[in-house]
């Protein structure tokens, strides 16, 4: 959920009924091949393991929070979740991918730094580790996030942009038998919306490596997301 569906509503608790009613668990609405592991108590909040990546859905919330004590329990259980499951499938992933809602702010210190928080952690495992979120509406890369080198973090932009550009849904193709997996293209053909971090490949390899779609073999790990 984000802060549009319940810290900035009129009122919280319907915002957080009407979000638990059309949203919670919305994988079970149809099909798919994915194992879904749900947080008991957090189930809002997932991980699943595709591939090679290990891919986490959580519940982090933008704007002031509703309730302080309630935010920050759940960060610490989210917290302690998360490292639990890199930990104990630490030999069944090559990378990870984060999917939420807020952009980290002061509001979300506790989640993300300090000497137990989230970046540290990344920081010691030592795997990739790509962070997508929304909240700002504004596209911005932020490479070596919270000053960890193996951390990026991206920040995905509404769907019209303040110059009047309607932007498509960004297209993430992750080869995990590569040793820089992610390529992230918006899907803008004219130049001006270029992808600095990640158009090539991330980690970085070098500024001149020119793999291109071609190169890709979509029978060899490929998890393509749009």
């Amino acid at each position: 959920p984000g802060d549009n569906d319940m810290n900035d509503c009129p009122d919280h608790d319907q915002g957080v009924y009407y979000w638990k009613k059309y949203f919670r668990k919305l994988n079970d609405q149809w099909s798919h091949p994915f194992s879904i592991d749900r947080w008991g108590d957090l189930d809002e909040s997932f991980s699943f393991l595709h591939n090679g990546v290990l891919f986490f859905g959580i519940n982090i919330i933008g704007g002031s929070p509703y309730d302080d004590d309630e935010k920050e329990k759940r960060h610490a259980l989210h917290l302690q979740k998360l490292k639990s499951t890199m930990s104990a499938r630490k030999d069944d992933y090559k990378l990870v991918i984060l999917f939420g809602h807020a952009e980290p702010s002061k509001h979300h210190d506790d989640l993300f730094k300090g000497s137990n928080g989230l970046a540290k952690y990344v920081k010691d495992m030592g795997k990739p580790f790509i962070h997508f979120h929304g909240d700002w509406h504004e596209w911005y890369e932020d490479e070596y996030s919270f000053g960890v080198e193996n951390y990026m973090r991206i920040s995905l932009d509404s769907l019209v942009t303040e110059a009047g550009v309607t932007t498509p849904p960004i297209r993430v193709m992750v080869d995990s038998s590569r040793p820089n997996p992610v390529r992230v293209s918006r899907r803008l053909d004219d130049g001006r919306y270029p992808v600095q971090c990640c158009s090539k490949g991330w980690p970085r390899l070098s500024d001149d490596d020119d793999y291109t779609d071609d190169n890709i073999d979509c029978g060899r790990g490929i998890n393509g997301w749009s």
